[in-house]
C-alpha cells in the first residue's frame, strides 16, 4: 500500500457507541468528560484504530480548549487533560508495539462550523501555542482539522509550523458549493497558507459530496499530499444530525469504496470523521490493499 496513508476514525461518537455516556458531541465535555472518568476506553479506541490498520492515530484533544473547558470550570486542568491525552495515545501504540504515528489536534477554539464566532488573530495564535506547547514534545504531527475560515487555518498552521513537526491542515466545506463554512473558497484558503510548511491538506467533518468537489481543486492547486477524513454521509443532513437511518448513511463498505475514487482524485491520505469507527479503518485498509493487488 505504497504512498496511501489510513487515518483512526471518530473518538466521540465512536466511544458512545461502544456504551460509553459521553455527552452529545455538540456539547462541550465530550473530550475532557471521558478523560476524567474512563480513560481506559480511550486507550482502547485508540489501540483497536491501530488494530484495524491505521497508520495516524489522533490524539482525544479537540474539545480541550479552554472556551469548551471553561463552559464546565474545567479550565485549570487544560495542561493535564492534554497531557492525558497524549498519554493514552502513546500507551495504546506501546500496547500494540506499533510505529503509528500520532497526530496532535489544533481544533475551532470557539465553535465547530462557526467561523463567525471565530476571535482575534492575535487570541487565535496565542491560544494555539499554548495547546500545542502540552503535545510537542510527543506527538509526531500537527494536524489543524475542521478549519472554517482562512484566518483560523492561518492561525493554527502558524503555532504547529513553530513547533518544527510536520503539519497538516484539514478544512470544513458546506455541501452546495464545496467551499469553507465561511463562504471562503478553498483555492483562496490554499493561497492564504502558502508561506506556511504544510504537508498535507485535507477535507473532515464533511460530507461525501463535499469531498467529491474538493479533491481536484485540492489537486491543481496545492504541491502538498491531499486526503479526506468525511462524515459516512452521501450528503450532508439538512437538520445537522446525523443518523445511520438517513438514506445517504454509508456503512464501512460503501464508505470505503468510495474512498477508492478520492485515490483517483490525488488522494492519498485517508480516514473518517464523526459517525465513524474502527469498521470503516479496517474496510479503508482492506479496500486499499485490494486495490493494490488489482493494479499489480
Amino acid at each position: 500500500m505504497t504512498g496511501t496513508t489510513i487515518l483512526d476514525g471518530a473518538m466521540g461518537t465512536a466511544l458512545r457507541h461502544r456504551g460509553v455516556p459521553v455527552p452529545d458531541h455538540n456539547t462541550s465535555i465530550w473530550s475532557a468528560w471521558p478523560l476524567l472518568n474512563c480513560p481506559g476506553e480511550v486507550q482502547l479506541l485508540h489501540e483497536d484504530y491501530i488494530k484495524a490498520g491505521a497508520d495516524v492515530i489522533t490524539v482525544n484533544d479537540y474539545a480541550l480548549t479552554n472556551d469548551s473547558l471553561s463552559k464546565n470550570n474545567l479550565e485549570h486542568q487544560q495542561e493535564k487533560l492534554i497531557k492525558l491525552a497524549v498519554d493514552l495515545a502513546i500507551t495504546a501504540r506501546s500496547k500494540q508495539h506499533s510505529s503509528v504515528r500520532i497526530a496532535g489536534t489544533l481544533p475551532p477554539l470557539r465553535t465547530s462550523f462557526k467561523p463567525e464566532l471565530t476571535p482575534k488573530m492575535d487570541t487565535l495564535i496565542a491560544e494555539y501555542r499554548y495547546m500545542a506547547d502540552f503535545m510537542v514534545s510527543s506527538v509526531d504531527i500537527f494536524l489543524c482539522e475542521t478549519m472554517a475560515s482562512i484566518k483560523e487555518a492561518r492561525a493554527a498552521a502558524l503555532a504547529a509550523a513553530e513547533t518544527g513537526k510536520p503539519v497538516w491542515v484539514s478544512f470544513t466545506l458546506e455541501d452546495q458549493r464545496g467551499n469553507l463554512r465561511s463562504g471562503e473558497t478553498i483555492k483562496d484558503a490554499l493561497n492564504g497558507l502558502r508561506q506556511y510548511p504544510i504537508q498535507a491538506f485535507l477535507v473532515n467533518c464533511s460530507s461525501v459530496a463535499a469531498v467529491k468537489q474538493a479533491m481536484p481543486i485540492l489537486q491543481e492547486h496545492s504541491k502538498a499530499q491531499i486526503g479526506a477524513y468525511p462524515n459516512p454521509f452521501l450528503v450532508e443532513p439538512a437538520d445537522g444530525i446525523y443518523s445511520q437511518d438517513l438514506p445517504s448513511f454509508l456503512p464501512p463498505e460503501a464508505f470505503a469504496k468510495e474512498a477508492r475514487n478520492w485515490r483517483e482524485l490525488g488522494g492519498t491520505i485517508f480516514g473518517g470523521c464523526c459517525g465513524t469507527n474502527e469498521n470503516y479503518v479496517f474496510e479503508l485498509r482492506r479496500q486499499f490493499a485490494r486495490a493494490r493487488r488489482d493494479e499489480a
